[in-house]
């Protein structure tokens, strides 16, 4: 076993099960271990832009479903206490509003 196997082993001991790769020339005894060494997954992109865009993609589109979620769920849960459609309006407004002014809306938005 060499340098790259053990990097894999630990990976994968780790509990990474996929690891997303463009090798240049260094890197290519790294991706020869990952197909010897069981449990871990090599995906190969052609630059990294792919790479990264599919990470950060897939992780911006499963924290967003979970905070819509929450965001549903709060709101449904202050219309039953509350039985007035206001306070939900008030809570849904007032997190838009923080997306938009502090957390970079405005930017995705091209506001």
């Amino acid at each position: 076993m060499n340098g790259a196997e053990s990097l894999a082993r630990t990976l994968v001991a780790g509990g990474v099960n996929v690891c997303f790769t463009n090798p240049g020339t260094s890197e290519m005894h790294f991706v020869a271990a990952l197909d010897k060494v069981e449990g871990i997954r090599c995906v190969l992109g052609l630059f990294e832009g792919v790479v990264t865009t599919l990470l950060l993609s897939t992780v911006a589109v499963l924290v967003t479903a979970v905070l819509a979620t929450l965001l549903g769920l709060a709101c449904t849960v202050t219309y039953f206490i509350s039985k007035s459609i206001w306070p939900p309006v008030v809570i849904h407004w007032i997190t838009v509003l923080t997306w938009l002014w502090f957390l970079g809306g405005r930017t995705l938005l091209h506001l």
